[in-house]
């Protein structure tokens, strides 16, 4: 079986699971067997199980396959790079809508007035930064599976909250938007420096730093050109 397929079957693997996992109706029957923590465990187990085969897999047959097409510009790849770290790190600061409530209504504050799912956009950002500098058969199948299922894995988490929540999280999906600054441009969110604040900024720098330091050994390639 070529590497191609054994990435593509990984993929399946994963996604399937981390969907069915977290749906509604299984979800909240392994919460009441398992408790929250439980839960929250065996999701992790899980997910770990089927991620982490794809990851190592894919390290042992990177760049495998025909060519689809030639190195693009890095400093493109570099440019969203930043922008992923930016965004990955800002969701861990700024809370998701529906884990806060002001008022009766969930709250939507900090990076999510600019996109309800910024960790989505940052993992995103990264495949599409990896797929522009590797465009062999088998670095398309595993960075392109990133950027296919996790646009489908934020529209899934809607969906699950707007069943839980249908009035609060109803708002949050009026409010908010998955594109970065489409509310905005609509009319539907405001948002200003002060909504984001040094903070994200600040870890952004040390995410870019740590991620070059790193790069040549989790990844084998080094990202400065001597």
């Amino acid at each position: 079986m070529g590497a191609v397929a054994v990435i593509g079957g990984l993929w399946l693997a994963f996604a399937a699971s981390h969907t069915l996992l977290s749906s509604v109706g299984l979800r909240a029957n392994l919460q009441k067997k398992l408790g929250a923590g439980g839960y929250l465990g065996f999701y992790s187990l899980v997910a770990a199980a089927t991620f982490i085969p794809l990851v190592v897999y894919y390290g042992s047959h990177k760049h495998e396959g025909p060519l689809l097409w030639a190195d693009g510009p890095r400093s493109l790849t570099y440019s969203l790079m930043v922008l992923a770290v930016f965004f990955i790190a800002a969701s861990l600061i700024s809370p998701p809508p529906g884990s806060m409530q002001s008022r009766g209504s969930l709250a939507v504050t900090g990076i999510t007035k600019l996109t309800r799912h910024p960790g989505f956009i940052g993992f995103i950002l990264f495949g599409l930064a990896h797929l522009i500098v590797n465009g062999y058969a088998s670095d398309v199948a595993f960075w392109g599976g990133l950027v296919l299922y996790t646009p489908f894995g934020a529209w899934h988490q809607d969906q699950r909250k707007r069943q839980e929540n249908p009035v609060g999280y109803g708002q949050v999906l009026t409010q908010t938007s998955f594109i970065p600054g489409l509310a905005i441009l609509q009319g539907r969110q405001s948002f200003k420096f002060a909504d984001l604040g040094f903070i994200p900024l600040i870890a952004t720098v040390f995410g870019v730093i740590l991620l070059i330091q790193g790069h040549p050994y989790f990844a084998g390639v080094s990202l400065i050109q001597r």
